[in-house]
């Protein structure tokens, strides 16, 4: 793949769609492919990201960092000290807890798994992690790797309700 770094912007752009030339701002790609690889690998990083903050939130959380920097919550700490929005990483967070329940010997596997899955439908699949616990094993992940791979969002979240015994439709 031939590619610059997916940081920086410019208003130059450049499409040649007949000899899969894109070229916008700093990035080049010789092929389509290339340009759709790019977003995958970006997409997957920020989601990564984002179950990196979950993480540290959590462990402000846990230390009680809010309170002992004089704030009334954990939600006023991120948002007055860090500048972040809670909301913006509960489903993350949401997923960080339901893996803590995985047993350590799975966890890094099944983060992995969840990762390049996305994050709504990982975000989907938390409620069954969940119920699950304890029990859940790489294993038990690759059949939705494969489904999220496969089905869109709206069909993959049915196929998690009927798992679940939820109404679908």
């Amino acid at each position: 793949m031939t590619s610059s770094s997916l940081t920086g912007r410019s208003r130059s752009s450049t499409h040649t769609f007949g000899g899969f030339v894109i070229e916008r701002g700093p990035w080049r790609f010789e092929r389509e492919e290339d340009l759709d690889e790019a977003l995958r690998q970006r997409g997957r990083t920020g989601f990564e990201g984002a179950l990196q903050t979950a993480e540290l939130i959590q462990f402000a959380d846990a230390c009680q960092r809010w309170a002992k920097t004089g704030h009334r919550t954990l939600t006023d700490y991120l948002a007055q000290r860090c500048g972040i929005a809670y909301r913006s990483y509960r489903r993350a967070l949401a997923l960080v807890e339901a893996l803590d329940i995985v047993p350590e010997e799975h966890r890094g596997a099944c983060r992995a798994m969840l990762i390049a899955m996305g994050s709504h439908r990982a975000g989907a699949l938390t409620p069954w992690i969940r119920e699950r616990g304890p029990a859940v094993t790489p294993e038990d992940l690759k059949p939705w790797v494969d489904l999220a791979e496969a089905a869109t969002e709206e069909a993959f979240q049915e196929q998690v309700n009927e798992a679940r015994g939820l109404p679908v439709g």
